[in-house]
């Protein structure tokens, strides 16, 4: 926590320090004590708050004390409070610039812990609608095809692969979608009886 503060690295977003100066200074502090993985007392921080009872919070603090409480629970391998604080933070401002990283590791705990796909993929889905631009749409996108594969709603996920080869020919998960996920797709397709989309089983030949 010292050597954070001596080296005076960048933890706040400038936009968390413009509001409510009590919230400002606990913020900071509980942010610090993110850093040091000194989860408990951030926590404590986080939720003085939340609560609103010893500052007035303006909806973008609210937002970043809701995440940032998600990061620390999630560090302290709690990953289903983690995900209501998540999408707390998502709640509280949708125009914080975290807000589709908020709604992305919500997803994940949904898929990863939950195992509800369609709630996961839900969310997913309000990224690339909300956010297209954000790092994690592209990702989400992806995420869509393949948890609809798992979940073997096989027309789903093919017109899920399709529309994101489409939007991202350029992306790092080409690869895998057509050497792994594709040809996969289509044998699974073949033995349930699904016959591919026309044109489409090419795909899985470049």
């Amino acid at each position: 926590m010292i050597s954070a503060a001596k080296a005076q690295k960048k933890l706040t977003p400038d936009e968390v320090l413009k509001g409510d100066k009590k919230a400002k200074l606990m913020l900071q502090l509980a942010d610090i004590y993110y850093e040091a993985r000194d989860f408990d007392h951030g926590v404590r921080l986080y939720d003085l708050v939340i609560s609103r009872s010893v500052s007035s919070p303006g909806k973008v603090q609210l937002s970043w004390a809701h995440f940032m409480k998600g990061r620390s629970l999630y560090g302290k391998l709690e990953p289903l409070p983690a995900k209501k604080e998540y999408l707390a933070a998502a709640m509280a401002d949708k125009n914080a610039p975290w807000y589709p990283k908020a709604m992305f590791f919500a997803a994940n705990v949904a898929q990863n812990y939950d195992r509800d796909t369609e709630q996961a993929i839900s969310i997913w889905k309000k990224i690339i609608q909300t956010r297209p631009k954000a790092p994690e749409a592209e990702r989400a996108m992806y995420y869509v095809a393949v948890a609809y594969q798992w979940a073997k709603k096989f027309t789903e996920s093919r017109r899920a692969y399709e529309a994101f080869l489409k939007k991202h020919p350029g992306s790092v998960y080409v690869k895998p979608i057509r050497q792994h996920h594709l040809p996969r797709l289509t044998a699974a397709e073949e033995k349930a009886g699904v016959a591919g989309k026309k044109g489409t089983q090419k795909e899985t030949n470049r």
